[in-house]
């Protein structure tokens, strides 16, 4: 059994085959996303229109003034606190993609009471679910946004048991974990763990794929140029995710980062930085920042490519620091990531650690067999095998904190 310095007991990905699978007892709810998974889970649709079929298609009259009411207290902006949160955290994000749209305060004020409206509405229909059934727990892709964050908030309300779902930081795997994800995952970042549990992480790994991410042309950038014989690779991210909202205290978005380059640049004479945006994110900086010969976009390259030919990957918080990791290369993060382990990445809580951490890049090196244990508790314990097209549904199961303890590792041998 191993802990991850909080007290709590870690699932490793072999407590499955001990009999994780099947627990036909047990009823676990679920946003309807995909295929259906068994019998033991439940989906409710997530839409207006269903919703609003269920709600009349039960005693109308009863129902209806409970439509009309429940539409009212959205409108009016009467609704509770964590409806008004999750509601606030969608609009936020939807004026950091589409300010011209979301800036407008008409606009922005519809929008916001029209999430309300669905977000109660699912609410309602949630707990109209667990009454009809009593419900061991909830399964929640990633949690972030209505309406998987209602399910999230429902859940907490009743007591159940969650477990949240997201894309694995290598091809073909998922995260399933009852804590949260990213940042907020149960990856223990205590050193020692993996120090004291190395034995139990399984072989090394032989396959080093990384994800293959899409990219973007954008007007201005470099990318029919040469990279640099030397560089740091920096991976810019989507502003508008929990990722950078949530998890980077002190670097705001993607201006703030390229700032911290440029005042870099100017600190650390030399060093030469090659940015690729995300291709997830509509707008780019290439044509609203000043040409600077020490930074370089390189919007259309492989990531994968850029990462090998880096001397060091400077990131917030990315995926992207974990594959720097899988590659061998330096990493230096400036947020919260579940790879912030002391002795394999260099972390930088403000603007003097990263100028110390850039000026120093050649004097540090990371533990490389730290490195290699935690990539192989990662690889072969934490992460799941699958997709959310085919999810592994005992996996899923088995990772439930039913007793707010994860469940004890027993490795096949």
């Amino acid at each position: 059994m191993a802990e991850n310095g909080d007290g709590q007991t870690i699932l490793v990905r072999d407590a499955v085959r001990a009999g994780g699978a099947a627990r036909p007892a047990l009823r676990f709810l679920r946003l309807d996303h995909g295929p259906k998974l068994s019998d033991a889970v439940l989906a409710v649709s997530d839409t207006i229109p269903v919703s609003l079929h269920r709600l009349i298609g039960r005693e109308a009259k009863a129902s209806l003034g409970g439509l009309i009411a429940t539409f009212l207290r959205a409108a009016l902006g009467r609704v509770p606190r964590a409806i008004n949160a999750v509601a606030r955290e969608n609009l936020a994000r939807r004026r950091i993609a589409v300010p011209r749209v979301y800036d407008l305060a008409p606009l922005a004020i519809a929008y916001r009471r029209s999430v309300a409206f669905r977000a109660l509405l699912l609410l309602n229909e949630l707990r109209r679910a667990s009454r009809a059934n009593a419900y061991t727990g909830a399964i929640v892709y990633n949690g972030s946004l209505v309406p998987q964050n209602v399910l999230a908030l429902h859940a907490e309300e009743t007591g159940m048991a969650r477990v949240y779902l997201e894309g694995g930081f290598f091809p073909g795997t998922l995260q399933v974990d009852p804590k949260g994800i990213n940042g907020n995952n149960s990856v223990p970042r205590d050193p020692a763990f993996y120090r004291a549990q190395a034995a139990e992480f399984g072989p090394d790994i032989a396959d080093r794929s990384l994800n293959r991410r899409k990219y973007k042309r954008t007007p201005g950038d470099t990318s029919a140029e040469a990279l640099p014989p030397r560089y740091v690779f920096v991976p810019f991210q989507v502003p508008s995710d929990m990722q950078i909202r949530n998890l980077s205290p002190w670097v705001a978005d993607m201006h703030a980062f390229h700032r911290l380059l440029e005042r870099l640049a100017k600190d650390v004479p030399g060093t030469v930085f090659v940015i690729k945006e995300h291709p997830s994110f509509r707008r780019s900086l290439t044509t609203t920042v000043e040409p600077n010969p020490a930074i370089h976009f390189f919007n259309d390259r492989v990531t994968g490519d850029l990462i090998r030919d880096a001397d060091a990957v400077l990131t917030i918080n990315s995926t992207v620091g974990m594959e720097g990791l899988m590659l061998g290369k330096k990493v230096i993060t400036l947020g919260n990531a579940c790879y912030n382990v002391e002795g394999i990445v260099r972390h930088a809580d403000g603007y003097e650690e990263l100028r110390n951490a850039i000026a120093g890049l050649n004097e540090w090196h990371p533990d490389e067999r730290l490195r290699e244990d935690f990539l192989r508790y990662i690889r072969n314990c934490y992460l799941v095998e699958g997709s959310f097209r085919d999810l592994p549904l005992a996996d899923l199961l088995a990772r439930f904190d039913l007793s707010w303890t994860f469940a004890a590792p027993q490795r096949a041998r």
